[in-house]
């Protein structure tokens, strides 16, 4: 089942998972109370806003609860973009939790931390609760592991005192299709996935990367013929095109 990654297998999933466990997102354990069963569903949104909202969608309408952690550093979308900017308050009118994804590697100290912060909780209207560091994988320690007034993702809690599986590279570890494959899971337990690799529809990872760098180039096409348009009109353009006209036309 989990070679296939499309709704219907991610429904099968939360349905077992929802078996006798509450649906939590991080924000719930800022007290520092942590309950003896739950299940906490994560999405690392590194790539695409546009397959996390369908996610997003998908889940709110089936009552499922999640933890969207969204970076300012992404090399494939701009939340500032007009086509982005309402991605993050769209995520909580669904009821999902908005957490922010940092990339230690760009920005060092809690002040920076901050500042994306509060810079996310203004896009999405509430307040940044939660983090979870990009690529934890890099070298290096965690710099805002224990970072004040945050739940971190990370945090053993997460990922010691409970049982934490991801599908990272649109790919499961044996570990965790062994876990998730038991007809007993485990009482408290992080499932990550990154919406990129999900759909109506199962595809692979490839697929699913052409498929948005060809949506990537079509949107630059777009954008490209409407500065275009802007120029043929500017003023200051024909202008100088006039210019340019009577300089070929004049005596020579």
């Amino acid at each position: 089942m989990l070679e296939r990654f499309d709704f219907d297998t991610y429904g099968r999933l939360l349905d077992a998972l929802k078996a006798g466990r509450p649906n939590l997102t991080f924000r719930e354990f800022q007290s520092g109370h942590s309950p003896d069963r739950y299940f906490i569903l994560r999405h690392d949104v590194d790539i695409s806003p546009a397959a996390a909202l369908r996610m997003a969608e998908w889940e709110a309408a089936r009552g499922f609860r999640a933890t969207y952690f969204v970076l300012l550093t992404s090399d494939w979308y701009n939340l500032l973009d007009r086509r982005h900017v309402g991605f993050p308050r769209r995520l909580v009118e669904l009821g999902h939790e908005v957490g922010l994804h940092y990339d230690a590697a760009i920005f060092q100290g809690e002040r920076s931390l901050r500042l994306q912060a509060d810079l996310l909780g203004l896009l999405s209207g509430e307040p940044v609760h939660s983090i979870a560091r990009h690529n934890p994988s890099a070298e290096g320690a965690d710099p805002f592991l224990s970072a004040k007034d945050f739940v971190n993702a990370y945090d053993e809690a997460f990922t010691r005192r409970a049982v934490y599986v991801s599908d990272s590279a649109g790919a499961w570890r044996d570990e965790a299709v062994r876990i998730l494959s038991s007809s007993t899971l485990p009482d408290r337990i992080q499932v990550l996935t990154h919406p990129l690799y999900w759909d109506v529809r199962h595809a692979d990872r490839l697929e699913r990367l052409r498929a948005l760098v060809e949506e990537r180039a079509r949107g630059d096409q777009a954008a490209e013929e409407v500065l275009a348009a802007l120029w043929a009109r500017h003023p200051g353009a024909l202008q100088a095109a006039a210019r340019n006209q009577e300089g070929r036309s004049g005596p020579g």
